[in-house]
């Protein structure tokens, strides 16, 4: 696995200290969220389901800005 990003971020309902990790290889995506008073969870999927969840990020993001 090789390790493609690290976000830090303000977990907007706790307001603890958050990251994201996101780590890949050619065939497995995995994804760790951590937030500092709650502990973390790691998911790991194939490409179709990162895919699916790139894409409602997006539709997130595009449908809800001004």
């Amino acid at each position: 696995m090789v390790e493609v990003a690290t976000i830090s971020f303000r977990d907007l309902e706790s307001q603890s200290d958050a990251i994201a990790v996101l780590r890949a290889n050619e065939e497995v995506i995995c994804l760790c969220l951590s937030v500092a008073s709650n502990g973390d969870i790691e998911v790991a999927m194939n490409k179709a389901v990162a895919q699916e969840l790139l894409e409602a990020l997006r539709k997130a993001v595009e449908g809800f800005s001004p």
